[in-house]
């Protein structure tokens, strides 16, 4: 029996949330499927790096995730293996938060979650950076808000 750390515990009390807060959106490769509507929608993203460890790429399921598209409700989480990052939007948010340092969500990975909440009238690139720790930000992927 595993008992959970504090730091363990808050991740999942973030991801159960996010999950019972969503609505739906779906992707498939490139083809955005625009389907928000009733169901959850948990996107996962995860960051690939560099042999030195500099963030490289973001890989949602189906692969390369320059541009993800989202629901308004809908959960992200962004994970990496063994090094903490932080999250950082250019310019506006999908998100209540700009900047966002990852925490411990346990076997040895980091995560950052958002629950996509700012929603403009029109269609918004919503461009951001991944910091590993220790390199400079790199990488311009893009959060894009469907209606």
């Amino acid at each position: 029996m595993h008992i959970l750390t504090g730091r363990e515990l808050v991740g999942c009390l973030l991801i159960a949330a996010a999950v019972a807060f969503s609505t739906s959106c779906q992707t498939a490769g490139e083809q955005t499927l625009l389907a928000c509507g009733e169901k959850n929608e948990f996107e996962r993203l995860k960051i690939k790096t560099h042999s030195n460890h500099a963030p490289k790429e973001v890989q949602d399921k189906y692969g390369n995730a320059d541009k993800v598209h989202t629901c308004p409700g809908d959960a992200v989480r962004w994970e990496l293996k063994d090094y903490k990052f932080v999250i950082t939007f250019k310019r506006d948010s999908p998100f209540e938060w700009k900047r966002q340092e990852a925490i411990d969500i346990g076997k040895d990975r980091w995560g950052v979650i958002g629950i996509v909440t700012n929603v403009s009238p029109k269609e918004v690139d919503h461009e951001y950076s991944v910091e590993v720790v220790g390199y400079p930000p790199v990488l311009d992927p893009i959060i894009i808000v469907d209606k």
